[in-house]
């Protein structure tokens, strides 16, 4: 069942890339950990260091802003995040000091 269920989700993707087409470096990086978190296995193009300025514009938090923040356990691992309101500065800080969130440019 799940073989035919993958066999199914590829089908649709591959139709899906056909119509809109994704660039290869961003569709083919993108990986799913075992306990189904996202991932890139190395930093994607177009991305760079980010600032706690990043995640706010007038004061406001950029709400469903796409980041990625370096594993400290697996450093070619980029686990994928969305800015969701129980994110906060200060959650966000220690790994910014770390030099280990990116934004896209």
């Amino acid at each position: 069942m799940i073989i035919n269920v993958l066999k199914n989700v590829a089908d649709v993707v591959g139709v899906v890339a056909n119509i809109y087409p994704i660039p290869e470096k961003e569709f083919f990086f993108m990986k799913i950990s075992r306990d189904g978190f996202k991932y890139h296995d190395k930093l994607p193009d177009g991305y760079r260091l980010a600032t706690l300025d990043d995640f706010h514009v007038a004061g406001k938090k950029k709400l469903g802003m796409e980041f990625l923040i370096q594993s400290s356990n697996d450093p070619s691992k980029y686990w994928i995040y969305e800015l969701k309101e129980i994110h906060t500065g200060r959650w966000l800080s220690q790994f910014i000091s770390n030099n280990s969130v990116f934004v896209k440019s």
